[in-house]
């Protein structure tokens, strides 16, 4: 008998969507994180659609080291993105080319501009990860004016990344991706705003980072993903600013490397994964389907809809970090640009494809197969013409979990 404890090498099929309740003790949250399934009576996994088909536009190629790692926009039509090693925030204007408007922090200074979040008026908070306690935390970024320190945050043990504006006052809300928690800044300086373990690290990750993107959305909830377990939290925000008991929207191996979010207006969360090189969607339900993937993605590490209220664009950061550190691939750091309305994707009970699936088509009140294939935990899905699916599961492997850990009996 096998244990399997981490999130890395758990079945890449197995999601959850389980709202842990906020009594629950600290170990039981982390375990529901590390375990493949939550723990028993939740409910049943959601659904993974296939990969779409999208073509990606190239808005804005820039040369390495600039490698841009979070996007804004303004009414405008302008999109700003954070270049991580130079520290300086970019404006790619609707027509014209892209330049850099302002340096954060010292010139010759050290650290890397990561989350940044831009208000009707033209201001722009931007998070500088630097490590010294004079530059390290949240700044101001007038439209007509010179950045500045607006909180400091701990340099120990923290990473301060994502940013959003908060939505009650003109604080900003930042995630600290070592200590999975989300500070609150103002001029009067920043302190923890949240902090539970739902937001932790995955301890056997390979990059250890928590919560990492942070957006808020329409009905005024938070949501943060968390990068190395493939979960995004929901967490309500009370009208007086507080935070409420968080829920796990999604946790799912297909989401491991979850950076920046957006959210759309009907809830559903537009996600990019780094790690995997794709854009992914979730629905309010927890349901799960790929946009995008491969390709010209590299690195995807954040994603932001179109200026004003257009929801049917989606810009893509193109990080490429992985390529710019490895000696023998070349770097194309990019902002990219895709129609959600080329985005059609088959979501329901019963109907689960994956990237590596065939789909099922009806024609004239009939269910037609198209193809048969075979994953590593079931065979093929048989449709017979009244439209009943029959699933077969093989005898290779059973896999049971208890108390939100999973054990494979082989």
């Amino acid at each position: 008998m096998t244990r399997d404890t981490t999130n890395a090498d758990a079945n890449p099929d197995a999601e959850s969507n389980a709202d842990p309740s906020d009594t629950r003790p600290t170990a039981s949250r982390r375990r529901f994180l590390t375990g493949v399934a939550a723990a028993t009576g939740v409910a049943l996994a959601p659904t993974v659609t296939e990969a779409q088909e999208v073509s990606l536009e190239t808005v804005a190629a820039f040369d390495p080291p600039n490698l841009p790692e979070n996007i804004a926009t303004d009414r405008q039509g302008d999109v700003y993105v954070s270049m991580v090693p130079p520290r300086e925030l970019w404006r790619v204007p609707h027509e014209g080319d892209p330049s850099s408007v302002a340096q954060v922090g010292p010139e010759d200074g050290e650290g890397s501009l990561l989350g940044i979040s831009r208000t009707d008026d033209g201001t722009t908070y931007a998070v500088l990860n630097s490590g010294v306690a004079e530059t390290n935390g949240v700044w101001r970024i007038p439209s007509d004016g010179s950045p500045e320190l607006m909180a400091s945050i701990p340099t120990e043990g923290t990473f301060p990344n994502g940013v959003t504006h908060d939505a009650v006052d003109d604080g900003v809300l930042v995630t600290d991706s070592t200590r999975g928690v989300v500070w609150r800044a103002t001029d009067d300086g920043a302190s923890v705003w949240f902090d539970d373990p739902l937001l932790d690290p995955n301890p056997y990750a390979s990059n250890s980072l928590g919560a990492n993107g942070i957006a808020v959305g329409p009905e005024g909830n938070l949501y943060v993903a968390n990068l190395s377990f493939g979960a995004i939290v929901r967490i309500p925000i009370n009208e007086d600013g507080s935070p409420g008991s968080p829920e796990v929207v999604v946790q799912s191996d297909r989401l491991v490397g979850a950076d920046g979010l957006t959210v759309a207006d009907d809830g559903t969360v537009y996600v990019a994964v780094n790690a995997q090189d794709k854009v992914s969607r979730v629905t309010s339900g927890g349901d799960v389907s790929t946009v995008v993937s491969g390709g010209e993605l590299s690195f995807p590490s954040d994603v932001h809809f179109g200026p004003g209220d257009d929801q049917s664009t989606l810009y893509v950061c193109n990080f490429a970090l992985p390529a710019f550190q490895a000696e023998d691939q070349e770097a194309n750091p990019s902002l990219m640009r895709l129609d959600l309305g080329q985005v059609a994707t088959t979501e329901g009970e019963g109907t689960t494809t994956t990237e590596e699936e065939t789909t099922t088509t009806a024609t004239e009140g009939e269910t037609t197969t198209t193809e048969e294939t075979t994953t590593a935990e079931e065979t093929p899905t048989t449709t017979t013409e009244s439209g009943t699916t029959t699933t077969t599961t093989t005898a290779e492997e059973t896999t049971t979990t208890t108390e939100g850990e999973t054990t494979t009996v082989e």
